[in-house]
């Protein structure tokens, strides 16, 4: 097939890095075929439409889209999600957290867990633990509506949309609305990079992929401050909460958690590089 070989050739010039494994999926998408599949037709030869389906992929890509919007793929936990460009693409370190949330919940033997996802993007955290937890409840939280039509979208995909309840609003404000102290686990992968930092990212995040889910404040911390005086009242007691953070912020957020209070059993998480990835705490008892 010429053209997966042209494709590679012109991604390669325009600086993309793993242009053949980019190429492979592009072409892929647009034929409506798995990598195997693509090189098993390795001589099948591409209709008008579907060349200049190509160059407009193509096109996209160099201006610095993500691969994963344009293909609106993204696996996480194994699992396939739909993605685009009103979400965070979800990355496989983010595993962590499902991980810790599984321990978490084989630990406490819960019989129905109750799942807080805030923020929740495409669904990826709160879709992997009701997928990973049958008897599992979730409510997955977004400010973005968009942003739940595609979380819901995916959730239905995954057979999993009786299990998860979809809720438009700002971290923890559902806990104003009666709901207070019933939530086993509340979990997050929240917006935690400083902004004077956002310049120097990569294209891919810096100019398409949601500012709000990035953006930290100017220290990176506006999150957590929030947070951690919120938390508390909606957790049941000794419940859990675990936070994805940055590199560098573990210590401070302990800090923080330690100010104000009403955390136990607070310790930093490292991914499988070895970086500082998430905060774990449970609610102090009373």
């Amino acid at each position: 097939m010429r053209v997966l070989d042209w494709t590679q050739k012109y991604l390669q010039e325009k600086g993309i890095s793993g242009a053949r494994l980019e190429s492979e999926l592009l072409l892929s998408q647009i034929l409506e075929l798995d990598r195997v599949g693509l090189y098993l037709n390795y001589d099948m030869a591409l209709s008008s439409n579907e060349l200049s389906r190509l160059r407009g992929f193509i096109q996209r890509r160099i201006k610095g889209e993500p691969l994963q919007y344009i293909t609106e793929h993204q696996e996480f936990w194994s699992i396939p999600f739909k993605v685009g460009p009103q979400v965070l693409i979800p990355r496989p370190e983010t595993e962590i957290l499902v991980e810790e949330a599984l321990r978490v919940i084989e630990l406490e033997r819960w019989d129905e867990p109750r799942i807080v996802e805030v923020g929740t993007g495409c669904g990826a955290i709160a879709i992997s633990i009701a997928k990973s937890v049958p008897s599992a409840r979730v409510m997955a939280t977004e400010l973005s509506w968009e942003a739940i039509a595609l979380a819901r979208e995916n959730a239905t995909t995954q057979d999993v949309s009786s299990r998860i309840f979809f809720v438009r609003g700002d971290l923890l404000s559902f806990g104003k609305a009666g709901k207070t102290g019933r939530w086993n686990l509340i979990i997050s992968n929240p917006p935690y990079i400083k902004r004077g930092d956002i310049g120097s990212l990569q294209r891919e995040i810096r100019d398409f992929e949601p500012r709000e889910a990035i953006d930290g404040g100017i220290d990176g911390l506006d999150f957590y401050r929030r947070f951690f005086v919120d938390a508390p009242p909606c957790l049941g007691k000794e419940g859990w909460l675990i936070l994805e953070i940055g590199a560098d912020q573990g210590e401070d957020v302990l800090q923080m958690m330690e100010q104000l209070g009403g955390f136990k059993e607070r310790r930093i998480v490292s991914d499988y590089s070895g970086k500082s990835r998430a905060i774990i705490a449970q609610k102090a008892g009373q």
